[in-house]
């Protein structure tokens, strides 16, 4: 559809790229021609993160968690009726994957169940990643900037006030932020 609003993107390859976007608007691209999938909801999926062909993630409005598993989309519950913005699923722990969203919302998944886990912050989340071991970095709104150290999210001064909209973490454990009006910020993990 001509008007779609997409607002996830990951790929595995020339030949496994997947865009999310409104009312389930979920589409593959296999090197020739993009094709329509489902995950049973009518919900907009916001991010997308995977691991491979058969192991990738989708998060959206009201709570909207979606696997792909190489065969088919299956939906899992969260728990939460809050709008998720980013997933990231991490490829040392087997089955872990972390979504973020509004309100500071912040959901962890270990032995196949999603729980909520303490954020300290209400600004809404839109990036999550993975550094090395236990790290993992959280942002969004006003320039919040969350660590996670294996135990809590603390939060990092970033000396931005933009909302924050994707994180990188490169080799060396460089973290990269980018956001709205230009921001782009970059600190050592």
């Amino acid at each position: 559809k001509d008007s779609q609003w997409l607002q996830g993107l990951w790929g595995s390859g020339p030949e496994d790229v997947w865009l999310a976007g409104e009312s389930n608007g979920l589409f593959h691209f296999n090197g020739k021609l993009w094709t329509r999938a489902d995950c049973d909801t009518q919900e907009s999926l916001r991010g997308l993160w995977g691991l491979g062909a058969s192991d990738v993630w989708a998060v959206g409005t009201r709570g909207t968690l979606c696997h792909f598993t190489g065969k088919e989309w299956q939906s899992e519950p969260s728990g939460v009726r809050h709008d998720l913005t980013a997933v990231w699923q991490s490829p040392a722990v087997a089955g872990e994957a972390w979504a973020v969203g509004k309100a500071g919302l912040i959901l962890q998944r270990r032995g196949g169940q999603w729980s909520a886990v303490a954020s300290g912050t209400t600004h809404g989340l839109h990036a999550v990643v993975g550094g090395g071991g236990d790290e993992l970095w959280a942002a969004g709104e006003h320039g919040t900037l969350l660590r996670y150290d294996g135990q809590r999210f603390q939060p990092v001064a970033s000396g931005a006030t933009a909302t924050l909209r994707a994180l990188a973490v490169a080799p060396g454990a460089v973290v990269w932020a980018a956001g709205e009006k230009g921001t782009l910020l970059r600190g050592d993990g």
